[in-house]
């Protein structure tokens, strides 16, 4: 990931931004329309109060990214797009998405089927070491998830990674992989040239995998099988892993 780090640098936008954008381009390429939208995870702690990054509680909130993607824009001014807007959302970080579409009559119907998630570790989160004598060990975790596919990001510099978690009844193994390798193809090509055009890029992934039959990729049953998780990108590499 230091090639993304560099880019992200010299640009002046962050790890997070790119990986958005590319998750932007890989829904483009799958449903073949330039005006895509995901839902992605915020913190709701960026606000203006002293230690809020270390108060107890859960203030998350999904919010929506809708990106119009122009074969005639670059893939740098994707992910500017993608961080200005990203700015622009904070004011309504506590805005309720479930309210929104009550008072729309969209109650109970999806507006999209695949979400992000953004985990950034700074040093004050490593535990500290005291003389309290009491320690905590995490034994296990579970982390279910409404939509047929979740993008978890760690952007944490040094140990970056990108995990995705599907429904087994929405999304086949074959499939993850699929979306695995089409992300890390796009970044590829990110940093051969971000300004390349979207039509360019287009060009060069235009041998992606099959897309997947018209019941895929549908939100899940209520009842759904198995919840996977694969671990395709990470540190060190911007190709998915040998399988």
């Amino acid at each position: 990931f230091d090639e993304l780090h560099d880019l992200a640098e010299s640009s002046n936008v962050t790890i997070a931004n790119i990986l958005l954008a590319a998750w932007a381009l890989v829904l483009r390429s799958y449903t073949n329309s330039s005006d895509v939208c995901y839902g992605y995870l915020t913190s709701g702690r960026n606000v203006p109060i002293d230690n809020m990054e270390s108060a107890v509680g859960a203030f998350i909130n999904m919010l929506v990214a809708r990106i119009e993607l122009k074969p005639a824009t670059s893939l740098l001014e994707i992910v500017e797009k993608v961080q200005s807007d990203f700015v622009d959302s904070m004011p309504h970080q506590h805005c309720s998405l479930a309210q929104f579409q009550h008072d729309l009559g969209l109650s109970g119907k999806s507006l999209f089927n695949t979400a992000v998630s953004i985990q950034r570790r700074s040093n004050a989160e490593e535990p500290a070491s005291d003389d309290s004598g009491i320690e905590f060990e995490q034994l296990d975790g579970h982390d279910p998830s409404e939509f047929a596919i979740t993008v978890n990001i760690d952007a944490t510099r040094d140990d970056e990674g990108v995990r995705f978690t599907y429904w087994s009844d929405a999304v086949t193994d074959g499939e993850a992989k699929n979306v695995s390798a089409l992300m890390a193809k796009i970044l590829v090509q990110a940093l051969s040239n971000a300004k390349q055009t979207i039509a360019e890029l287009g060009v060069v992934v235009k041998d992606k995998p099959a897309q997947p039959t018209a019941p895929r990729l549908n939100l899940p049953k209520p009842r759904p099988s198995i919840l996977r998780s694969s671990s395709s990108i990470s540190s060190g590499s911007t190709s998915p892993p040998r399988t």
